[in-house]
């Protein structure tokens, strides 16, 4: 009687922790940006799945009886030093606890994806949360008139009702990859509706005219597709006269024409025959932010030191040269350190799992250079993810110990 008093209390906890692990990745799109009460929805959330996950290790301290994984501990390390150079140059505290906040974060949903055990169930979850933003994305701008014009279609860039649009195409971007690996790995006929959930991941991002958006949505998909599909020539057959017909759409339909638009002027000023502002002060931004990182090579100048030191007034637009420029050589590998041994483990590693790792690799190796992602929520979301499908085999028995294998050192 007891024991099955146990077991229903077990799955009470995890349906719990499952669900609101998917309001806080869903409350992060939705809600981050926003002003007034629901700007604190996510931090609300993600109280709730710590103190989920807190009873669960508590009344099963055998989860937690392993020997730590010091890798799952980088982002605090990575916190700890970013203090250094802001204590010394920029003195923006706040930008040193956001880094600790994203820290606790990372190691909550490490845990989180843990209970659940279960890789492809992980996967989905993610995908799911990002599913449910993109139906409030849907209702929003359909219920505004803005989706029900096709001359917004063209003109326009959606997103910015709840972020910046290029952040809003990093989160299709994540919906995109993670629905594509499902779709590529499915086992039964109904995975394969993930392929036309990837389809409307797609169309939402080109909505937003992220280029970011998609160079590297374009990349991860065929990176995905060959990784899966590279012995079978007649799916590769097939889907090459797919892919033509989405490239000869691009250049025709006219839904594309914004987007088109702005690839057509980065390239005309790339190539010296247009001067759009945008391209222009991304790549002098970053230059100056190499500069000002040179002459502080070691340390940096400390979160936002780039804003506050140029005199520009906001972050230079490149994920590798503002860390290089805030927090220096040491600051840029400290960063860079789970990325490492992700990829060492994911590159010894046999299961399928590490084709969706390999994607989001050269996903944020793409935004490394065009976008921002170090203090983002959704990226330690993925790093999350990652971690646990690279890291750790578990086998939990709710009444036995639960045993976890990790590979420490093992790189």
């Amino acid at each position: 009687m007891k024991k099955d008093i146990s077991l229903k209390r077990d799955k009470m906890l995890k349906i719990l922790i499952v669900f609101a692990l998917i309001s806080y990745i869903f409350s992060i799109p939705s809600f981050s940006a926003r002003s007034g009460l629901v700007h604190y929805a996510p931090y609300l959330f993600l109280s709730g799945l710590g103190g989920l996950v807190f009873a669960f290790c508590f009344l099963h301290r055998g989860f937690l009886g392993f020997n730590i994984d010091l890798r799952v501990l980088s982002p605090f390390l990575f916190a700890f030093y970013v203090s250094i150079p802001t204590v010394l140059f920029s003195h923006v505290f706040s930008g040193v606890l956001t880094l600790f906040f994203l820290a606790v974060s990372y190691v909550v949903l490490y845990f989180s994806f843990m209970i659940v055990a279960n890789k492809k169930q992980s996967i989905k979850i993610v995908c799911f949360s990002f599913l449910l933003f993109a139906f409030y994305f849907i209702f929003h701008y359909v219920a505004n008139g803005d989706l029900l014009k096709l001359s917004n279609l063209t003109s326009l860039r959606f997103g910015a009702y709840f972020d910046n649009v290029n952040a809003i195409g990093v989160y299709f971007l994540i919906g995109l990859t993670t629905s594509f690996y499902l779709g590529c790995s499915h086992e039964k006929r109904s995975d394969l509706i993930f392929f036309l959930i990837a389809i409307l991941f797609f169309g939402l991002g080109c909505l937003t005219q992220s280029r970011a958006f998609f160079i590297s949505a374009i990349l991860s998909v065929l990176l995905l597709f060959v990784l899966f599909f590279k012995n079978n020539k007649k799916v590769i057959v097939a889907s090459s006269v797919i892919f033509s017909a989405l490239v000869i759409s691009f250049f025709v339909l006219p839904v594309f024409s914004g987007l088109r638009y702005r690839f057509l002027q980065m390239f005309a000023t790339l190539f010296g025959d247009s001067h759009e502002i945008s391209s222009i002060t991304r790549v002098l931004w970053q230059q100056y932010a190499f500069y000002l990182g040179s002459r502080h090579f070691l340390f940096g100048l400390g979160y936002s030191g780039f804003s506050i030191f140029s005199g520009v007034g906001t972050y230079s637009h490149g994920n590798f040269f503002e860390i290089f420029c805030d927090f220096g050589f040491l600051g840029l590998v400290i960063f860079h350190l789970p990325f490492f041994f992700l990829f060492s483990s994911s590159f010894k590693s046999k299961e399928k799992t590490k084709y969706l790792c390999f994607s989001f690799y050269l996903i944020y190796a793409i935004l490394e250079f065009i976008g921002m992602f170090f203090y983002n929520k959704e990226f330690y979301v993925v790093l999350s993810l990652l971690s646990y499908l690279s890291f750790a085999k578990v086998d939990f028995r709710p009444f036995g110990r639960c045993s976890m294998v990790v590979s420490f050192i093992r790189i």
